[in-house]
């Protein structure tokens, strides 16, 4: 089981807002005081957007402040942008108001303007404001998750966590925001750790874990390219949870040390988790002189910043470790720090919960009045003022904007359709003729073979057995590669990354292709000889060494060589796949990972080709964190190298 301080904490109705809505929080790029933007506000004309916006930001400047005065202006900006129609405005004010509707635990009234912020959104193509109202989503979900005591309630929350988290990843990688890919990512790999806490299959939980893995791996790669320093430490230690549920201690001590590091640069929340992490992993190791120690700080810098969620679990897994070693007054001592936390905690949860009580009874009616009252001054202070020229102007503008925005979606859309056809087309192709091919062949040997059974040529027949095998390989080859195309198309192919021995697979592939080099004359050379350890999903590697091996021998000559190798590379592996054959025309290489007929070529006996498999290999290197490269003269050979991450940690640096 994985250690709660971070993926589960108490106060669970506060935490889990804390670590997956404040941080996405940032629709505004602007810092402005609350008194300048109101100075702002008395200037601009309530015709104009501009107008609603500026109270969106006030809200946004008062949230981490005065949450009622942030729900005023948030209501304030609903009611003119709807009645103005100005809907990327009333988007962002569905939005915060739901962040200060979940900060005072009113879950549902959050979700209620959360779906209403992404529905706006999405039929307005605001992209932006999508991607952050799904993993708003995120964060209400799981705050149900962590009230329901049933673990099958649980894992419907989890479920519908994971597919707002989707969506908003979806809406990150389209607005091609690095920083906002890895807080998506990380949020991602924050909701398996969730799920890891309630599973108790063994298998699943593996599974769950190496998910959890594979996207805060994603995660910390953007976050230290991008500098993000806050990102790359919130990672790290998830990565450290991870690897800590699967009992990978020594490489959780890398990543708890990474955090560490981060921490010590100026991030105390960073630090105050790290420090909890590192000193269950000693405790883990049994260095229990490091996992006090490190338990002690945990313990001091959670007081410093008022974490007491963290204190109260440093404090009691401290005791633990006291009490197993004997020093009883010690223990004592801490315990009676661990009661006087725990109390304020619980009397700070109860105040929380009783003040929100009272405020919800009397906003009910204060808001309403205050609203139409300030809206009512402000279209009497501005109706002379503001002229007829200035509205169709700015209108102009709106209208103007949202015509070009409309063109430029309409542009990505028929763009994207056009690819879609062509690469329906190809597809369409591939089954017509190549599919096509193999079955006549079947119905044209089997002919022969029933003539020549019955004339009584038995050596023939044994020949074209072979060609039934031959064209049979061929059929299953092609079969299999269409498979995988289509399933990584829709991106529901099975990734299961875990250690691999590029000697043991690379054996079974020569066995694999061996008769058919020896039948065509060609001399299949394996040369791995040590063991290479690599961290990849095993089926789509085993994948590109098929097509690659294959590639090489149809496109060799009788007498030509193929020879798979390996080497070392820093914190990667080289694979080789290395031919004398015909080589590769300059122009057909631009082309050769995408789905192009134009770039198909018949082998050197007339062996027939669909184009799929260096797009596959291409797309599956891509998915275990590598690149493919091609070096390649025509007559005298081609050479494909396959960079792959060496282990885990390889992977993330």
């Amino acid at each position: 089981m994985i250690p709660t301080y971070f993926c589960n904490s108490c106060p669970k109705k506060m935490i889990t807002y804390l670590l997956l809505v404040l941080p996405c929080f940032s629709i505004f790029s602007q810092k402005t005081s609350t008194d300048s933007l109101q100075q702002l506000l008395k200037k601009t004309p309530h015709s104009n957007s501009q107008y609603a916006d500026i109270m969106n930001q006030l809200a946004t400047a008062n949230f981490y402040l005065n949450t009622d005065e942030a729900i005023k202006w948030a209501n304030k900006a609903l009611n003119i942008s709807k009645k103005k129609h100005w809907k990327k405005e009333e988007a962002l004010a569905q939005k915060t108001l739901g962040i200060t509707n979940a900060v005072k635990n009113n879950m549902d009234n959050a979700l209620s303007h959360f779906q209403e912020s992404i529905k706006i959104a999405e039929e307005n193509h605001f992209e932006e404001i999508a991607s952050a109202g799904y993993h708003n989503l995120v964060g209400v979900y799981l705050y149900y998750f962590d009230e329901e005591s049933e673990d099958a309630a649980k894992k419907i929350y989890i479920t519908k966590a994971k597919e707002a988290q989707k969506k908003s990843l979806y809406y990150k990688k389209r607005i091609n925001n690095p920083n906002e890919m890895a807080h998506g990512y990380s949020g991602m790999g924050g909701i398996f750790l969730k799920q890891a806490d309630i599973e108790k299959d063994t298998a699943v939980l593996r599974e769950v874990l190496d998910s959890a893995l594979f996207y805060n791996h994603k995660a910390y790669n953007i976050s230290k390219q991008e500098g993000n320093k806050f990102m790359e430490g919130i990672s790290s230690i998830n990565l450290c949870l991870a690897l800590y549920g699967q009992t990978r201690y020594e490489e959780a001590d890398q990543f708890a040390q990474l955090a560490l590091d981060i921490g010590k640069k100026g991030n105390t929340y960073i630090l105050t988790n790290a420090s909890l992490a590192m000193a269950d992993i000693k405790n883990k190791q049994k260095k229990k002189v490091s996992a006090k120690r490190y338990y002690k700080k945990a313990i001091t810098l959670a007081q410093k910043t008022d974490l007491k969620h963290i204190e109260v679990d440093a404090l009691k897994k401290l005791i633990t470790l006291l009490i197993e070693e004997n020093r009883g007054k010690e223990a004592n001592q801490y315990f009676e720090r661990y009661e006087a936390v725990q109390q304020k905690l619980n009397n700070q949860i109860q105040a929380m919960t009783t003040q929100l009580k009272t405020e919800k009874e009397e906003q009910k009616n204060i808001h309403l009045i205050k609203e139409n009252n300030l809206l009512l001054s402000i279209n009497q202070s501005y109706t002379f003022l503001v002229g007829g020229l200035i509205t169709i102007l700015f209108l102009t503008a709106f209208f103007a904007s949202y015509l070009w925005r409309q063109r430029q979606t309409i542009k990505t859309q028929n763009r994207q359709l056009a690819e879609a056809n062509e690469t329906k087309n190809q597809f369409f192709s591939i089954i017509a003729h190549d599919l096509r091919g193999p079955v006549l062949s079947f119905q044209n040997i089997s002919k022969k073979i029933y003539y020549l059974d019955k004339k009584g040529k038995e050596g023939d027949v044994n020949k074209m057995l072979a060609q039934v095998d031959f064209a049979a390989k061929n059929l299953n080859s092609l079969l299999d590669n269409l498979l995988n195309w289509s399933l990584i198309e829709e991106n529901t192919f099975p990734y299961q990354p875990t250690e691999i021995n590029l000697k043991s697979l690379s054996n079974e592939i020569y066995e694999l292709f061996k008769p058919l080099a020896d039948d065509k004359g060609v001399k299949l050379k394996q040369h791995i000889f040590a063991d290479f350890i690599v961290f990849v999903d095993r089926n789509s590697l085993s994948t590109i060494l098929r097509n690659l091996v294959s590639n090489a021998i149809k496109f060799s000559q009788s007498g030509g060589e193929v020879i798979i190798s390996a080497k070392n590379k820093k914190e990667n592996i080289l694979l080789r796949v290395e031919d004398t054959g015909q080589g590769i025309p300059a122009d057909v290489q631009k082309k050769l990972f995408s789905l192009n007929q134009k770039k198909v070529r018949e082998g050197t006996h007339g062996e027939k080709g669909t184009g799929l498999g260096l797009v596959l290999c291409e797309k599956f290197t891509k998915l275990n964190g590598g690149k493919i490269e091609v070096q390649s003269q025509v007559g005298k050979g081609t050479l494909f190298t396959i960079t792959l991450p060496r282990n885990v940690t390889s992977k993330i640096n």
